[in-house]
């Protein structure tokens, strides 16, 4: 039965007149399948399954957030050419407004460049799809277990752009003399916040609805209604202005609610919703 699902999966991907379809379906490179042993010695159980999958799918898994890093370092880069060579085009005090009063705008960038949405198709073709088929899979203490563990996965992910942003933002404030190490470190925090958040937020939905099909088709209406609904939240509050201290002790007070609210509703719901469709 897997040898016929892989095989015809593959089949309708490459034999498909959407390029699209082709792309969703990530296939693990020969380089990637050799593990070290040393690494996996001392592992066992869930954190052994755990080790393995990121080991044998690191390059999908990082991919798409190393792309993102480079395009964020450009554009820093070209900011701060712009602001050395005092190009007319760039309103140093705008800038200084951002930082000091609009950091709420982070909160739009990060959750758009978020790869909760790549990682969890990439985790669920190259996994979930075969381990889904098991009822040991959809124990409810399995499923915490294994989500716990996934959060840390993603959220490491996600925080390698997050690290470009937060170094980024030192360099153009020092340029523009707008230092302030309060500033600055409550500014990262709330960055910090968000990445752990968004990346979270990601991993809910797909516990709960479990959106795709075999062919990582996104078959769940409620997955995209609240994916859609968070970004226009995130984007109808991005000029809220108030202090970065005001913004990272919201965000952490919220994001401790929200934490508790997420777990709980896994714990009652997942066990039900997390299936194959």
């Amino acid at each position: 039965y897997f040898i016929f699902k892989e095989i015809y999966t593959k089949k309708n991907s490459l034999n498909s007149n959407s390029s699209s379809e082709y792309i969703r379906n990530n296939y693990i490179n020969s380089k990637d399948k050799n593990i070290d042993s040393k690494i996996i010695n001392n592992k066992h159980g869930y954190d052994l399954f755990n080790i393995l999958f990121f080991k044998r799918h690191r390059e999908i898994l990082l991919r798409s957030s190393i792309r993102v890093s480079i395009v964020l370092i450009i554009i820093y880069l070209l900011l701060t050419i712009s602001i050395l060579f005092k190009i007319k085009y760039i309103d140093i005090n705008f800038i200084k407004n951002i930082y000091n009063n609009h950091l709420t705008w982070f909160s739009f960038v990060l959750f758009f460049i978020n790869r909760g949405s790549i990682v969890v198709r990439a985790m669920f073709y190259n996994c979930y799809n075969t381990l889904l088929h098991y009822n040991f899979y959809k124990n409810k203490s399995v499923i915490l277990s294994i989500f716990n563990k996934r959060l840390k996965l993603l959220t490491l992910i996600n925080l390698l752009p997050g690290i470009v942003i937060i170094i980024g933002n030192l360099i153009v404030n020092l340029l523009i003399n707008n230092y302030s190490i309060n500033n600055y470190i409550f500014s990262s925090i709330f960055i910090l916040i968000n990445i752990f958040t968004f990346s979270f937020h990601h991993l809910l939905l797909y516990y709960l609805f479990q959106p795709f099909s075999n062919t990582t088709e996104v078959k769940s209406i409620y997955y995209s209604l609240f994916i859609t609904i968070t970004y226009i939240i995130i984007y109808t509050f991005r000029d809220i202005t108030t202090s970065s201290l005001i913004l990272s002790i919201y965000g952490i007070i919220i994001s401790i609610i929200y934490l508790i609210i997420g777990i709980i509703l896994i714990r009652k719901y997942a066990p039900k919703t997390f299936k194959l469709r």
